[in-house]
């Protein structure tokens, strides 16, 4: 197990950090190394590079290197304030020594506990934390450093399940402040007061969410060299109500996976229809090979330094089946690994081996599927492949302009659906579907021109919201917020998750992946497509104002 003291050093580290930051006592860590070659003392300061300290906390440290403790010895001597905290170290360069002690009997010392550490080591130029809530404090933290012309303050709610609203900030001694945006680089000027020389201002802040803010010094306000644009506020707007049916648009063609084949070897062996990691496990049972797995060699390893591709194991029939509903019209189909592929056929038409180009990643090329080799009712799509060792048996797909519904958890390709509704789109046709949707807006009351609209959008499946307009705006991060002029569509970036997978997992979450995730068995399969839910999952709010 963990050794005991290392456990101890390590708790001892977590609950320092938490016991400056909750009280919202700005630091830097002292490392010993860096300290040696770039620390010195004058007139009582420390500097370490360009960075200067009147206060050093010495705590949870066994042992102390020799030039650390004469750099501390010094900065002592010359005025400048040594605290020890709890245990003081018993070594020096990893040898029993009595010199740290000897040093912090001529210093202050304090126990180990949040109330004695934070007095001592508190400045009293902290930002201050009003708010009903008593969990603020401690899930606040803040960092300030002086800058040219003023004082630079950020803020970062903790708390990844909570906001927190009405917060009062006491910012300081200033005569303005500035709103940084560190997203989109925009300065604004949001709602403070100056009272008696200090700063102060009220804000909501959305869990997780962080705040930049320049404090400018007297007689150095914005407002004397330039005009900055005020902070917008979501509420007090004019509230516009969204339509709940959307003519859209797809970034890319839709997307119908086939994961479940069935496989023939050269010799007869039959492996009956599955998912296609597993059948490739049933293949390499049979040509008594080791899995695929987290710990084997990569491919391209095996082939550039272990003669991977030289020896050809078996040639191997796979078969996918698609129920057709309505017939598309142009539909291609992406495979893995086109070097190994003999030929791959549609209904036993032979489709030319030519790729249109490479699909989402290298290892996938598009290649056409004649129209005449289409059905209406159950298409066989057939892969032939050289089998080596590096090869695996891998997913295909479908693409283009088609629905795809699932039935007795089989895909169906039919119809794609002319417009789209609030809510999940992976039963509205789009599954599989991972690239953008474009949610149209022109001649809705949202999308009229000549006007400035805030959108607030916290129910989306996705990766992020872009809002397009005169410019586009991003939304990927709590409060889910953005303005924009003249709104003309909201598109939702999708993940690859619904196209890639695991889609056979349950649950459908897990804390981490690995290529056991995608190999579930027992209660830990489903034989159902488990999706993440994509889209405009629920109406923004738009405010225009």
């Amino acid at each position: 197990g963990v050794d005991a003291e290392i456990v101890r050093l390590e708790r001892q580290y977590a609950e320092l950090f938490h016991i400056l930051s909750g009280n919202q006592i700005d630091f830097d860590y002292g490392e010993e190394d860096i300290m040696s070659r770039h620390g010195k003392v004058e007139k009582g300061i420390l500097y370490v590079g360009s960075c200067a300290y009147r206060k050093v906390l010495v705590a949870g440290m066994d042992t102390m290197r020799a030039s650390t403790l004469a750099l501390l010895a010094e900065f002592a001597a010359q005025g400048g304030e040594v605290i020890f905290a709890g245990e003081v170290p018993g070594f020096v360069d990893v040898l029993p020594s009595d010199k740290v002690r000897e040093l912090s009997d001529k210093c202050r010392k304090v126990p180990f506990d949040e109330e004695a550490v934070a007095r001592a080591a508190e400045s009293g130029l902290e930002v201050r934390i009003a708010s009903a809530d008593p969990k603020v404090r401690k899930n606040l933290f803040v960092q300030s450093f002086a800058v040219e012309g003023g004082r630079m303050v950020m803020l970062l709610n903790a708390d990844r399940e909570n906001d927190y609203n009405n917060v009062f900030l006491d910012l300081g001694s200033g005569a303005c402040v500035e709103l940084w945006d560190a997203r989109s680089g925009r300065v604004t000027r949001p709602d403070y007061q100056v009272s008696e020389g200090r700063v102060s201002l009220t804000m909501d802040l959305e869990k997780g969410g962080e705040r930049i803010f320049l404090i400018r010094e007297e007689g150095q306000s914005a407002e004397e060299g330039r005009k900055l644009p005020e902070a917008k506020a979501f509420v007090g707007r004019e509230a516009v109500e969204l339509p709940d049916v959307f003519s859209y648009r797809l970034s890319e063609p839709n997307i119908c996976v086939l994961d479940m084949v069935s496989v023939t070897d050269e010799k007869g062996n039959t492996i009956p229809r599955m998912e296609v990691l597993k059948a490739d496990r049933a293949l390499r049972d049979i040509l008594d090979i080791p899995y695929r797995g987290g710990e084997m060699l990569q491919p391209w390893y095996q082939v550039k330094y272990k003669g991977g591709n030289t020896k050809l194991l078996s040639t191997i029939s796979m078969e996918y089946d698609v129920e057709i509903a309505q017939r598309p019209g142009d539909l291609r189909l992406v495979v893995e690994d086109l070097t190994h592929i003999r030929k791959a056929l549609v209904n036993g038409t032979q489709i030319p081996l030519i790729s249109l180009g490479k699909w989402i990643d290298i290892c996938f090329d598009e290649l056409e599927i004649p129209a005449q080799a289409l059905k209406e009712g159950r298409n066989t799509v057939t892969i032939v492949m050289d089998y080596y060792s590096t090869c695996g048996i891998e997913a295909a797909y479908l693409l283009g302009d088609f629905g795809v519904r699932i039935e007795e958890d089989k895909p169906v390709i039919a119809t794609l659906l002319e417009k789209l509704s609030i809510g999940d789109i992976t039963g509205q046709g789009l599954p599989f579907y991972s690239g953008s949707v474009i949610y149209e807006l022109e001649g809705t009351a949202a999308g009229q021109k000549g006007c400035r609209t805030s959108v607030k959008a916290p129910g989306f499946g996705g990766a992020l919201v872009k809002l397009h307009g005169e410019g586009d705006e991003v939304i990927a991060f709590p409060p889910y917020q953005a303005d924009v002029a003249d709104l003309r569509s909201i598109e939702v970036v999708l993940t690859r998750r619904n196209t890639f997978g695991p889609l056979h997992q349950c649950p459908k979450e897990a804390p981490a992946y690995g290529p056991g995730n995608f190999m579930t068995e027992g209660h830990g399969w489903s034989d159902s497509y488990m999706l993440y839910p994509q889209g405009l999952l629920e109406k923004p709010f738009i405010r225009r104002g």
